[in-house]
């Protein structure tokens, strides 16, 4: 897609299904490298997360156990 298209976008949804440390690097390029405006960029994740060695998938129920919310 070229720049000029890219950047006529009112936001662009970055999804990530792997690490932080891959977000992180796709948030960088859209915002340093194609210069999008940081308030035009919204990462999008998945509602399941990995063991540390990505070996098992926990649902949410569990996540949510794990890391309670006030007010949930």
């Amino acid at each position: 897609m070229p720049d000029s298209a890219l950047h006529q976008f009112d936001f662009i949804n970055v999804m990530n299904y792997s690490s932080y440390a891959n977000a992180v690097t796709a948030l960088q390029f859209y915002a340093q490298d194609e210069n999008i405006l940081r308030q035009k960029i919204v990462l999008g994740v998945p509602f399941f997360a990995s063991s540390a060695g990505d070996s098992k998938e926990e649902d949410y129920n569990t996540i949510l156990a794990a890391c309670p919310m006030p007010g949930m």
